[in-house]
């Protein structure tokens, strides 16, 4: 049960002061194992991004088309005739970004300002292939849950040795969606969208910078009149102190250009630092993510405060809960 503080004054438009919430109250259903296998997991949720209006947990899960994904918002069938081929079909969690939908799933409760641009779930088929070092996999799906069915997206991931690998994903929108929701902004789900990420454990350590490209190709059938730009780096490292203590950390800038909005107003940028300490006994965890994201090129009513006209925002989450 996370609570989320956005300040006296700093919050986004829309959200409380502070916001007690369930970020993951989800159950786990699955056959890893043999030729056919299958995935689900259904229950409620909210996803945290940093520096956006937070959609509460009753919103995401029962708030219908208009807002998240929804109580189911992954499963899937798969089928494997080897360890090293496999094919699934369902509601996926994309390919794209070294930060995960789910709090549990990250180093910080919150995703960052990089992954904005990105999508979290999608439908459709993906494939995946391993042949030594080397792993690939290839989508064809809905972009940001569309529902239109012409994003394709590919990922290929080479591990250097027991430390390092590199990934690079490619993902983009064959045709053009008219489609424009909370799940589906209009600008990002008919762009092209390229990362690189490098990830390296060992020890106490984990540290995985990334890079990110968005393009927006001129679309004048669907309103978009010219062509959008955003790039973005991002550096995220955990160290595990011992005695189940852990202090995680993100750096991150991004920027945009172009004549409209894909952040805080055309041309706009940002840059954000997020730290979380942690603490885990057995199934039991506590984290505190103490982030602040400071803004440029703002357009009023597009920026942070009840009027969406402040530059910076200051978050401090305390996120607690129980592994099953």
């Amino acid at each position: 049960m996370p609570v989320l503080c956005n300040g006296k004054t700093i919050g986004s438009p829309g959200n409380r002061a502070w916001q007690p919430d369930l970020s993951n109250g989800q159950l786990f259903i699955q056959k890893p194992d043999g030729l056919i296998q299958f995935y689900a997991q259904p229950g409620a949720y909210s996803i945290w991004v940093l520096g956006s209006r937070n959609v509460s947990t009753a919103q995401a899960t029962f708030g219908g088309s208009g807002n998240l994904f929804g109580w189911f918002p992954t499963g899937y069938l798969k089928i494997a005739p080897s360890d090293d081929f496999s094919f699934r079909a369902g509601k996926l969690q994309t390919l794209i970004g070294a930060e995960y939908p789910f709090s549990f799933q990250n180093i910080n409760p919150e995703r960052g300002i990089v992954v904005t641009q990105l999508p979290a779930f999608c439908e459709g088929g993906q494939a995946d292939y391993k042949i030594g070092p080397l792993a690939l996999s290839l989508s064809f799906n809905d972009g940001f849950d569309s529902g239109a069915y012409n994003w394709i997206s590919r990922a290929a991931t080479y591990t250097l040795n027991s430390s390092s690998s590199f990934t690079f994903f490619a993902a983009g929108n064959a045709g053009n969606t008219k489609t424009a929701t909370t799940r589906t902004p209009l600008l990002q789900n008919n762009s092209e969208i390229y990362n690189l990420i490098y990830t390296y454990k060992s020890g106490p350590w984990v540290i995985q910078p990334y890079f990110s490209a968005t393009h927006v190709p001129t679309n004048t059938s669907i309103g978009i009149m010219s062509s959008l730009q955003a790039l973005g780096g991002s550096v995220l490292a955990d160290y595990s102190l011992g005695g189940g203590f852990f202090l995680g950390a993100r750096l991150e800038y991004i920027g945009t250009a172009g004549s409209n909005n894909l952040l805080y107003g055309p041309g706009s940028g940002a840059f954000a630092v997020t730290v979380t300490p942690a603490y885990q006994y057995r199934n039991l965890f506590v984290r505190g993510g103490f982030a602040w994201v400071r803004a440029n090129n703002v357009t009023t009513g597009l920026g942070f405060g009840p009027s969406g006209t402040n530059n910076s925002q200051t978050r401090v989450t305390i996120d607690a809960g129980i592994l099953f």
